[in-house]
């Protein structure tokens, strides 16, 4: 293509053209070509997606520049599969601008460009289980609320239903969510919820409420590679789940010489832990304190990295007693990796430089595993938790992964919310799956399996 948005410009002769995308015959999908010939039109069609890109030079001011370097990045950071549609291209630009720190204004600007072309967006969804956190029983008739984060929009109101469960279909932003019951502290978190956030990229928020009262919290912090205890770690404790709120109530304290914190007497509710010291990237943990019992959440804090490795945090309570980190992946020579343990391979090399280590192990419950590695463009490694022993459920496990690029929290996974022991549901939690090293496309399945993944 040339400047002058002529496809296949002087390919047979000199001044010809296969397709003209200032002024494709297909402009709109009502125009779409509808038969059999071409395999359903699949290059007249094509317009349908460029003639989105001239419209936001000619109409929206983007550089040519620009336009460039957003579909470059769409194709590493998007979803793009055989039988992806054009709300999934629409999607996946939209997901590239946010990547390269676009404004509202021109992400904004890339929506209309596709409504132009009738590519209109398509609606996430955010669900969950809300339950009783003493009794672990499943509260009917909660009312779940979702605001707009700057006030704006229509408040959107659901009663669970009687197995505790609730769902939104809703448009893109920022949202504060909800959750009260009668006799019951009222939960508030904030949630962002993207245009297709679908299947593995659906919004999954469980709530425990809990009744009023006093309780404690205490934990460790220790440094995620070694597993050694880290002393003078600042551990604020700010109400409600990941809500910008200056006025919202804050506790500070620091741990001491032997890496420990502990706060008394705190009233029962909903909060978020930042952990932070110098040289280790902060840590969130979103918790609750339950009247009358102390909650332990031990911290995990990643030292800082250069930009291109990769970390990855397991955490689990109590129970079970045992889970395991498993990394598998190709080396460049096509030879497949496996990093775990027991394992004869918990650190992987090519060519002198290293491609993933299990950093730390634990076996006993309250523990955390971390695996630490690099990736170059084209690598696809996938990651998942086997449970290996002891007693409890994946729900109860409390059990949670975060993935940090450098000093980046880039990605942080929840266990599902299946509340069964592993023999039943399945020993395999599927986590993510990451692809294209130096830019990734970040896959989260978060499913539990009877079967490992395996690499394609």
């Amino acid at each position: 293509m040339t400047g002058q948005w002529k496809n296949g410009r002087d390919v047979v002769r000199e001044g010809s053209f296969f397709r003209d995308i200032s002024n494709p015959r297909i402009n709109h999908v009502r125009n779409a070509y509808t038969g059999t010939s071409d395999n359903g039109g699949v290059h007249s069609n094509s317009a349908l997606v460029s003639y989105p890109f001239y419209l936001m030079y000619s109409r929206y001011g983007f550089s040519r520049n620009v336009l460039a370097a957003l579909w470059y990045k769409s194709m590493r950071t998007g979803r793009y599969y055989a039988e992806s549609s054009l709300q999934d291209v629409r999607v996946a630009l939209i997901r590239a601008a946010k990547k390269l720190g676009m404004s509202s204004q021109q992400k904004n600007n890339i929506r209309q460009a596709f409504n132009d072309v009738g590519i209109t967006q398509i609606n996430g969804n955010i669900h969950g289980i809300v339950t009783d956190r003493d009794a672990g029983t499943p509260i009917q008739g909660a009312t779940v609320l979702l605001t707009k984060e700057n006030g704006t929009g229509t408040r959107i109101g659901f009663e669970t239903r009687f197995d505790g469960s609730y769902s939104f279909d809703v448009e893109y932003g920022r949202y504060i969510v909800t959750v009260s019951k009668d006799n019951y502290i009222t939960f508030k978190a904030m949630r962002e919820i993207e245009e297709g956030d679908y299947g593995d990229f659906a919004n999954e928020l469980n709530v425990a409420l809990v009744k009023e009262g006093k309780g404690n919290i205490s934990g460790t912090a220790y440094d995620a590679t070694t597993g050694n205890t880290l002393s003078n770690v600042t551990v604020r404790l700010r109400e409600d789940w990941s809500v910008a709120d200056p006025y919202a109530r804050t506790i500070t304290t620091q741990t001491n010489a032997n890496g420990f914190y502990s706060m008394t007497s705190v009233d029962a509710g909903y909060y978020t832990i930042e952990a932070s010291l110098t040289h280790y990237a902060d840590a969130f943990i979103e918790t609750t304190i339950a009247p009358g019992r102390n909650t332990v959440n031990n911290i995990v804090l990643s030292p800082e990295t250069s930009g291109d490795v990769y970390r990855v945090t397991l955490q689990w309570g109590a129970n079970p007693r045992d889970l395991d980190s498993h990394l598998i992946g190709k080396l460049p020579n096509g030879t497949n990796f496996h990093v775990y343990y027991p394992s004869s391979s918990r650190r992987v090399y090519y060519n002198g430089k290293y491609v993933a280590i299990l950093d730390h192990d634990d076996t006993q419950g309250n523990g955390f595993e971390t695996t630490t590695f690099s990736m170059q463009p084209g690598d696809t490694f996938k990651y998942y938790v086997h449970w290996y022993a002891g007693d409890g459920t994946w729900s109860g496990s409390n059990a949670v992964v975060n993935l940090y690029k450098g000093t980046n929290l880039i990605g942080t996974y929840p266990v599902p919310s299946v509340n069964q022991h592993g023999n039943t549901a399945g020993r395999y939690w599927h986590v993510f799956e990451l692809t294209n090293g130096l830019d990734p496309i970040v896959r989260g399945s978060s499913s539990i399996r009877t079967t490992a993944p395996t690499l394609d």
